[in-house]
């Protein structure tokens, strides 16, 4: 399985998985969240997965809050 990303500013790195190896939270918090923070940076400059972080951080604050 390969994981792919696009975006305005160009494509991700593919991310390959190991043969057998399934997406479930776990993976996606210790692999692919890292992977995707440094494609982050790659595309977009760094401090990009910084700024992403604090407005993930809020948006899921206003979520709860608004409750």
């Amino acid at each position: 399985m390969v994981a792919l990303g696009a975006t305005w500013e160009g494509v991700t790195s593919p991310y390959f998985f190991l043969k057998g190896e399934r997406l479930n939270g776990q993976l996606y918090l210790d692999q692919l969240s890292p992977f995707y923070k440094k494609e982050g940076d790659r595309l977009f400059g760094l401090g990009f997965a910084a700024v992403m972080g604090i407005v993930s951080i809020r948006f899921t604050n206003n979520e709860m809050n608004s409750s």
